[in-house]
């Protein structure tokens, strides 16, 4: 079943916001709920605008989170050569087959021939997406005649996705201290 809503403000041309929020909860058959123990999905989307009385400012904004399952990553390396690997392979039982653990990063240019990929594998991990947008627009040429052909815009976008299940009680809020981030993503256009 799936549960959704929104809520929408408008008070006027210059000031609006609307909020969404979806919860699904799946049944999953018996045989495959040990494999896929996550049946429950959140999401919250929350967008705005402002708009200043002589259009010399505007101000858009998004902000999601959701909730999502997301392939385990496994490590896995690949003989490249010296031209594009960064790892040595030591083989430090001595059994001559190379073990994950046995990958070392390169010490000296052109030492590495092993290059390190990320493939996911085929088991599903809970996941949460996090996506703030912002983005402020400054027309002084609406309001000062000599400065018409002037607009600045500026985008922020920050993303972030972590499989790090203790980061859903945060709300998907950006706190340093609920979790470390497996990576962010920020754009300025």
């Amino acid at each position: 079943w799936t549960l959704q809503g929104q809520l929408q403000y408008t008070p006027g041309p210059h000031f609006g916001t609307t909020a969404e929020l979806g919860y699904r909860r799946r049944r999953t058959p018996p045989r495959f709920a040990a494999r896929y123990p996550l049946n429950q999905t959140l999401a919250l989307h929350w967008d705005g605008f402002f708009r200043s009385p002589g259009r010399l400012l505007g101000l858009n904004w998004r902000y999601g989170v959701q909730s999502e399952r997301a392939p385990v990553l496994q490590e896995v390396y690949v003989r490249t050569g010296p031209e594009f690997g960064q790892y040595v392979w030591e083989d430090f039982n001595g059994d001559g087959l190379p073990q994950v653990d046995e990958f070392v990063p390169e010490t000296l240019p052109d030492e590495g021939v092993y290059e390190r990929v990320l493939v996911p594998s085929d088991s599903l991990t809970a996941a949460t997406s996090v996506e703030a947008r912002l983005q402020l627009e400054l027309a002084p040429g609406r309001r000062w005649e000599a400065l018409r052909p002037l607009t600045l815009r500026t985008t922020v976008t920050l993303r972030d996705r972590t499989q790090i299940p203790r980061l859903a009680t945060c709300c998907g809020s950006i706190q340093p201290t609920c979790s470390p981030r497996q990576h962010w993503t920020v754009s300025c256009a």
